[in-house]
């Protein structure tokens, strides 16, 4: 498996309010450096690190996150556009906001 931490700092920038922060218990997703939910989240793969990346560009407002290229054409072969990968990181993000937000466990994609 890649390094997962790694790529949240590979696509985001330390200098945002919003962010995650990496511990051996897991990441939090933290404001102003304040930890803002109850329990700790642990990525899966790469893709919920996409979608973590997402949430953080949609909290910052800093436009729409750029899409690795391997990714794309990932999601070419599978049939989808740059605007349905798009719409379902979103739709993803926003679910993972929630789960941060509540405490409670996430249902999978």
């Amino acid at each position: 498996m890649s390094d997962l931490p790694a790529m949240l700092d590979r696509w985001t920038r330390r200098e945002w309010s919003s962010t995650f922060t990496v511990d051996d218990d897991g990441w939090w997703y933290t404001h102003n450096g304040q930890r803002m939910q109850r329990t700790r989240w642990q990525p899966e793969d790469e893709v919920d690190v996409l979608v973590a990346v997402q949430l953080l560009y949609m909290l910052n407002e800093t436009g729409p996150m750029p899409l690795p290229e391997d990714h794309l054409d990932r999601a070419r072969e599978a049939g989808m556009d740059e605007e349905r990968v798009r719409q379902l990181l979103m739709r993803e993000a926003y679910a993972l906001f929630i789960h941060l937000r509540s405490g409670r466990s996430r249902a999978r994609r």
